[in-house]
């Protein structure tokens, strides 16, 4: 019995399975919502055509230059708009029009550089055997990193009725942008 490369991820009885000599039902019958959901985000149903070298090489010459193109101008458009809601400056300029609470700035500050490094820790090995890169990061990355940035506009709006509140909402979707790019970051980095 041959089991995809990703199938410990969504079974916890493929072991058991392997050890028994039994076939599991349909994959995407057993899943859960959230894991059927994941799945169709990342693809994984998706099959993966066989190429030759030769094959792939004429593909990656093909698209070459769009390939190039998008990257360029997502990386431009990515880190102009990061400008706006930078960490060392834009944020806790805000923050401080909220909140005289050193906690809050030292909470910013670990959110900063925990949600980017810690997922990359517990995330490596499953994206290093997930087939498709692209999915995760396109994907996937539109809900865990770039979503949060657009609910983080009307933060402003939240804080002018209540500072606390938007201290609260603040630090969470920063916190959930900051994790989403760390959950991102090796299958972006792999890609690139």
């Amino acid at each position: 019995m041959t089991e995809p490369l990703f199938y410990p991820l969504f079974a916890s009885d493929a072991k058991i399975a392997r050890m028994t000599g039994t076939t599991l039902p349909d994959v995407r019958r057993r899943r859960g919502l959230f894991k059927a959901v994941l799945a169709w985000l990342l693809e994984i149903d998706r099959p993966i055509p066989d190429r030759t070298p030769d094959e792939l090489a004429a593909e990656v010459e093909r698209n070459y230059t769009w390939n190039f193109t998008v990257n360029l101008l997502d990386g431009a458009f990515f880190w102009f708009g990061s400008a706006f809601i930078s960490a060392a400056t834009i944020l806790p300029i805000f923050l401080s029009k909220l909140t005289t609470d050193p906690l809050a700035f030292g909470v910013l500050a670990v959110i900063t550089q925990a949600g980017w490094y810690i997922p990359q820790l517990l995330t490596a090995n499953i994206s290093e055997q997930l087939p498709r890169k692209k999915a995760v990061v396109v994907n996937l990355g539109f809900f865990t990193e770039r979503l949060p940035i657009i609910l983080l506009a009307p933060t402003a709006w939240i804080a002018g009725q209540s500072a606390l509140a938007g201290v609260f909402l603040l630090l969470a979707i920063y916190a959930w942008h900051s994790l989403g790019a760390g959950v991102l970051a090796v299958s972006w980095q792999d890609m690139i």
